[in-house]
């Protein structure tokens, strides 16, 4: 289940980004966790709040789980 979200030019939940874990996919999709996660889409204006991780996240998050050369979770720079 998704739910998209209009944050046009809202200052304040842009700046939320900042301190989110940043997530970039194999398929060019970037999300964010902020306690949950959601995607920011490529026009910079939208959201989606996700409540069912989708199939390239959840990859993501597997593989990153392995270590090795896998891609890893950015954390926040505080």
């Amino acid at each position: 289940m998704t739910k998209k979200i209009d944050i046009g030019k809202n200052v304040a939940l842009r700046n939320l980004f900042k301190y989110a874990e940043e997530v970039v996919t194999e398929e060019g999709n970037t999300y964010y966790r902020f306690p949950d996660w959601f995607q920011l889409l490529p026009d910079d204006c939208d959201i989606i709040l996700h409540v069912e991780l989708p199939e390239d996240l959840s990859m993501f998050i597997c593989k990153a789980g392995l270590g090795i050369n896998n891609p890893k979770i950015k954390k926040p720079k505080l």
